[in-house]
């Protein structure tokens, strides 16, 4: 064969294999193609688990870095948090490593800091905490001088001995000399905390995230204890276009761990914690931040003479010169609907719960106690104490609300507000048309988290989200669906204490065994004083009872209170092992008709029928400002009834020992709330929100009317009878 056949030959197999890949490219893209006009037109087509499959990636938990540990010292009930190179020049010893912890104050002396060098470990030993005699109890902070004079510092161990040991647990120390900038990175940074108690305020969180970044904020750190899935994946959403850093630690060492706190406050820990993170945050700022804002998870500072905090603090800096920290007032602004249209959601999130801040135009006469601050935090020692008083060298300046006012946008009822008197503020409105468009982009992604179905369960809406349920206000079928997949335990507790236990729980229990969550697995707590006299039921194969003996206390309005102490017990030790679910109800009730599992929520609350179609000024609210139940004119949302509460088992745990907290605090000052348990219990239902609300359909009073839709209904009452010893 001749070269020029050769090469011939060799060009005919190429266009021929080109042809082939041609072909093959095709053949593959049309594959492609049918498979996709199958996934989105004929889902059939697929089996289930490759939408399942599809689904786990969908709904895969947002990352985020690894809790932080706390660390104990050992022999004392001190943890530490964090620690930082401190190197100011009007500091007394500098440069210092500053040790941020929580503890009693008196735990500071005598301890020996255990500092790791590049290369070596150099032991020293605490220097006094410059915090001085304001310091609260709570605040723990150790100095050090710094022994690593040729290297840099890496991470410090504290303890009681002289020397480390292979025991000691350090912690790294930020704010290392090289990493130190020469000017800040950031003009305004946020720091907000303290996520606690599951905290669910979605659509508030996002309004102000947006409203941070409207307003001029560069970086927002955000400091997390509980807080809901939806909650996560929306801060997981911020941090990963950089805007928002959650900083987190594991807090569950200190759940068990006496702190030397007055006995029963338990806001004096998150008062403690709150402390810890700001000082945390302004340390951790202190060299790529001009400014800091410091707030809680539900504030936000709102210039009322200037657009942004740029233009309000360039006014603030030349008119006070030389001035770097400013005090502002807290001007508080309940979540109290004036008007039927202020209940609604916002168009551009309307499956996302939360408080909408565009709808609350009023605000409390009365200024709060507490100044809240913007400081340049290379002047700040510290913040000390309960009522947040911050230690530092700088000049402060205290700001007047006609020029801009911290707003806490909250329910919050305390007993220092007795001024309840309410001022129109629509100063929020210039920033509406700008924020909806922010809104509108975070809510599609938001939205999409969302269970779809869910939301078409329901009809019927609070202004915080949470479904009412009544009759004709659910989708029966699909909710019945859904719990049945979920297949939970349900749990049933009711007292019988003295003459009630004659006259009522033989009509409640058989009752509840032919309609209280039928089909499902029902455990019945009956509480009693004299289990002698308990009637004879036969329950069904789901259903099942144990009965636990109490002493029987004089007074009724006793009974009440140790009902809440008892629920403790009982949630504690007990129930929450032993269901999913729990309802507390009364005994001297009896059900009508089928009591079943769209009730079921996380925190569940009975409207009281006698007030549901009124206002919040007739609620029968404990009106006393010295009392823990104080619930001021004009603030609430609707009146719960004791009779009936549920959820899970630690939520309803949470819920009880709060009333049982707040009834002995009164008892302490002589003082008996006007509706005993339920005064307190509205009280908590006010400053946490129920995730579901049962209308009187499921607590029906006949002395209203006739209600053919009843569930449950009141037994007749001779109280004086009843009552008697």
């Amino acid at each position: 064969m001749y070269p020029s056949e050769s090469l011939g030959a060799l060009i005919k197999f190429f266009k021929s294999h080109l042809k082939m890949r041609k072909k093959s490219l095709l053949s593959i893209f049309c594959i492609l193609l049918t498979f996709v006009v199958c996934l989105l037109f004929w889902p059939p087509f697929f089996p289930s688990f490759f939408f399942r499959t599809i689904q786990q990636g969908i709904n895969r938990p947002p990352f985020f870095p690894e809790r932080n540990s706390i660390i104990p010292i050992t022999g004392t009930k001190a943890f530490i948090f964090s620690a930082f190179l401190d190197d100011r020049t009007f500091l007394q010893v500098s440069p210092v490593i500053r040790i941020i912890g929580i503890g009693a104050s008196d735990e500071e002396e005598g301890r020996y800091c255990h500092v790791k060098c590049e290369s070596n470990t150099i032991s020293t030993r605490a220097l006094t905490s410059d915090l001085g005699k304001k310091a609260s109890k709570g605040v723990y902070c150790v100095l050090c001088r710094n022994p690593c004079v040729l290297s840099a510092p890496i991470s410090v161990a504290v303890s009681a001995e002289r020397n480390h040991s292979a025991s000691d647990v350090f912690v790294k120390i930020h704010n290392a000399k090289e990493s130190q900038l020469d000017e800040p990175r950031h003009t305004f940074t946020v720091c907000v905390s303290t996520m606690l108690d599951n905290y669910n305020n979605v659509l508030q969180l996002i309004h102000l995230i947006e409203m941070y970044r409207l307003l001029g904020a560069d970086k927002v750190f955000m400091y997390k204890i509980s807080c809901s899935d939806l909650v996560l994946r929306v801060l997981n959403y911020y941090t990963r276009n950089g805007f928002v850093e959650v900083i987190s630690w594991n807090m569950d060492m200190l759940h068990n761990v006496s702190m030397d706190l007055k006995p029963g406050i338990r806001d004096e820990m998150h008062h403690h914690i709150q402390n810890v993170f700001t000082n945390d945050c302004v340390y951790r700022n202190m060299y790529t931040s001009r400014y800091l804002i410091l707030n809680g998870p539900e504030e936000i500072l709102i210039p009322n003479e200037h657009k942004t905090w740029i233009n309000l603090l360039e006014a603030l800096t030349q008119k006070y010169v030389g001035a770097n920290v400013f005090l502002f007032d807290q001007r508080i602004f309940p979540a109290i609907a004036h008007h039927p249209d202020s209940l609604d959601s916002p168009k551009e999130c309307p499956q996302v719960p939360g408080v909408n801040i565009l709808n609350s135009h009023y605000k409390l006469g009365k200024v709060a106690v507490v100044k809240k601050v913007v400081v340049d935090p290379k002047v700040v020692i510290g913040y000390t104490s309960k009522q947040f008083v911050l230690e530092h060298q700088g000049t402060e300046v205290n700001i007047p609300s006609e020029v801009a006012e911290m707003r806490l946008y909250s329910d919050p009822v305390t007993s220092e507000i007795e001024d309840v008197r309410l001022q129109k503020d629509n100063r929020l409105q210039i920033y509406r048309a700008d924020l909806e468009e922010k809104m509108k982009k975070v809510c599609r992604v938001v939205s999409g988290w969302i269970t779809r179905v869910e939301m078409k369960w329901y009809k019927q809406w609070t202004h915080w989200n949470a479904p009412i349920i009544g009759e004709g206000t659910f989708n029966r079928e699909v909710v019945q669906n859904h719990f049945t997949k979920e297949n939970p335990i349900i749990g049933l507790t009711v007292f019988a204490i003295g003459k009630y236990l004659d006259a009522y729980l033989e009509k409640f229990l058989l009752t509840a065994e032919m309609h209280f969550m039928k089909g499902y697995r029902v455990i019945v707590y009956v509480i009693v004083d004299d289990p002698s006299r308990l009637p004879y039921i036969e329950f069904g194969v789901k259903h099942s009872y144990k009965v636990f003996r109490i002493l029987k206390e004089d007074r009724w309005q006793d009974i009440s209170m140790m009902r809440m102490k008892t629920l403790s017990d009982l949630l504690r030790n007990y129930i929450q092992y032993e269901v999913d679910y729990v309802f507390c109800m009364d005994v001297d009730q009896y059900f009508l008709a089928p009591y079943s599992v769209e009730t079921l929520g996380e925190l569940v609350a009975q409207a009281q029928a006698w007030f549901f179609h009124e206002s919040n000024y007739k609620f029968t609210y404990e009106r006393r400002p010295q009392s823990t139940a104080y619930i001021a004119d004009g603030m609430g949302d609707y009146y719960y009834h004791a009779a009936v509460f549920g959820g899970r088992p630690l939520n309803v745990l949470k819920l009880v020992e709060f009333c049982f907290q707040n009834i002995v605090e009164d008892k302490k000052k002589n003082i008996e709330a006007v509706w005993h348990d339920e005064s307190h219990l509205n009280k908590y239902f006010l400053l946490n929100k129920p995730t579901k609300i049962l209308n009187p359909d499921y607590c029906w009073d006949y002395n209203i009317a006739q209600n053919s839709n009843a569930k449950l209904a009141w037994a007749t009452k001779d109280y004086a009878n009843l009552r008697q010893k």
